[in-house]
């Protein structure tokens, strides 16, 4: 799939599941996510779940603008599973790039998740000029089969407002990436730092 299909097919996308806000936006403002870890991440003091918001030239440089949020997790029985809550908009929204330079036609934000050890217990967290997360936090797992999208402004009535949960193509090679929209009730799966995990 041409690389300009990927994001104009992503700007289409209609997901489902619940708003959690009220006012005059149209859409899911916040969305409770459900996660889980397929294999033990070690010791971690403040374990803690990061969305790393793509810059708007991600399909061209995918390190270049990123923004993070840290994500409130609420559970019982941490790890395997958890729940996880975007609780607003993300930091900005905007138009991407293609990578042969065209402005795909949808106000929006893509973000990957991590799973990462918060170990000065600031609630927040950054990433390095390689896009790794920065110490002192340490990086725990990664999903790197999900992504999350916020449209703002879809391009016509075929796409919704609001937060959505993407499932990626495995085919599709970083930093290009192609998906499908599932309810956000699916279960986001975090793989442990060093299994071939790569924020």
């Amino acid at each position: 799939m041409a690389r300009t299909g990927i994001w104009v097919g992503l700007a289409l996308l209609a997901g489902c599941g619940q708003s959690l806000a009220g006012g005059d936006f149209e859409g899911d403002a916040t969305v409770r996510l459900q996660g889980t870890v397929g294999l033990p991440v070690g010791d971690a003091a403040h374990p803690s779940v990061g969305a790393l918001w793509l810059g708007y030239s991600a399909a061209i440089d995918p390190t270049n603008g990123i923004e993070t949020t840290t994500l409130p997790v609420t559970s019982v029985h941490f790890p395997p599973s958890f729940s996880f809550d975007l609780l607003g908009p993300p930091p900005s929204t905007g138009y991407y790039a293609a990578a042969d330079g065209r402005i795909i036609p949808s106000a929006m934000r893509i973000a990957r998740l991590v799973l990462f050890d918060d170990q000065d217990a600031n609630g927040l967290f950054a990433v390095d000029d390689a896009g790794q997360v920065a110490a002192p936090d340490r990086l725990l797992a990664v999903a790197n089969g999900q992504m999350v999208l916020f449209i703002e402004s879809p391009p016509d009535d075929a796409a919704s407002r609001g937060y959505h949960l993407l499932v990626l193509d495995t085919s599709v090679a970083p930093p290009d990436f192609s998906g499908r929209v599932v309810p956000t009730d699916m279960a986001v799966v975090f793989v442990p730092a060093g299994a071939g995990a790569a924020p």
